[in-house]
């Protein structure tokens, strides 16, 4: 940034500084010469101002000590505060108040050299003042992209956290579901086992009953034949109705009666378990493959979200 485009920069810092604060009248001290900071707080500027104003306006040009320290006489601060007065009250641009103490010189107010004009001074102002808000404005928008910037990596920031949260939860889901199939299929087989043993006692018994159902048709058997060697070759081997039969046969009959309804009620109780355990089986495999499949499910998302 050239000289003159900082200077211009300062000019309007000064502006609003000036616009911030009452405009007051200042007496000047009785004093021969002030020193630059004396005469900045009077003017209420600072003094750089004064030194970049000596710069721009050549009327202005106070005396140096030996040691280069500049000394402002009463006519210098009575310029600086016309100066002051044509920039920051009348609106005047550099170029504008230069050529208006011209004027002013001319006309015999002061009695100085006139002052050279600068006809491009206008433009060039111009120029640079465009080139000041564009380059403002190219700054406002590196700002805007900044922040911007700032707002989407906060967010990203923010879905990460979340996305190893949610992974975090994923992985404890897939240890409870693990945790949960090893259970089911621990109290599967076990059920499994427990209807098996059941199955195999009724088989058994079903099997007992069955080999007593022989042995006493076997006993009626051998008890009829008996009989029959018994009675008398004359008589009618077909008893009356009225012939009471052999008491050890109807105990016999009575027996093999109670043995059918055992046989057959073990044999409901074999279909009833056999029909249980079919049921028990289909169960216990359709719930390992539901808890299969979401722990399968729940494991390839965790896998994607490490990755």
């Amino acid at each position: 940034m050239g000289p003159d485009l900082a200077g211009h920069g300062e000019v309007r810092k000064a502006r609003k500084a000036v616009e911030e604060t009452e405009t007051r009248s200042v007496e000047i001290p009785d004093k021969k010469f002030f020193k630059i900071g004396e005469a900045a707080d009077l003017l209420g500027i600072k003094p750089y101002i004064l030194r970049y104003w000596e710069s721009e306006f050549k009327a202005l040009h106070p005396k140096k000590t030996s040691t280069l320290h500049r000394k402002y006489s009463r006519a210098d601060l009575e310029l600086l505060f016309e100066i002051k007065d044509l920039l920051y009250v009348q609106q005047y641009t550099i170029a504008g108040a230069s050529r208006q103490l011209q004027k002013k010189a001319e006309a015999g107010d002061r009695r100085e050299e006139p002052m050279v004009q600068d006809p491009l001074e206008g433009a060039r102002v111009a120029a640079l003042e465009q080139q000041l808000q564009m380059t403002e404005a190219r700054l406002e928008a590196a700002l805007r992209e900044r922040h911007d910037a700032l707002a989407t990596a906060q967010f990203a920031a923010e879905a990460l956290k979340e996305v190893g949260q949610a992974h975090e939860e994923a992985q404890a889901e897939v240890a409870r579901l693990e945790a949960a199939l090893k259970q089911a299929e621990w109290e599967a087989d076990r059920a499994i086992r427990t209807l098996q043993t059941s199955l195999g006692a009724a088989v058994e018994e079903v099997e007992a009953l069955k080999a007593e159902r022989e042995a006493l048709g076997a006993e009626r058997d051998r008890l009829l034949a008996m009989a029959q060697q018994d009675a008398p070759a004359e008589q009618d081997p077909r008893p009356d109705e009225d012939q009471e039969r052999p008491s050890n046969l109807i105990e016999i009959e009575d027996l093999r009666r109670a043995q059918e309804a055992a046989l057959a009620e073990a044999q409901r109780t074999e279909q009833d378990l056999r029909h249980r355990l079919r049921t028990h089986m289909s169960q216990k495999q359709r719930v390992l493959k539901e808890i299969r499949a979401e722990l399968l499910s729940m494991k390839a998302l965790a896998h994607s979200m490490a990755e």
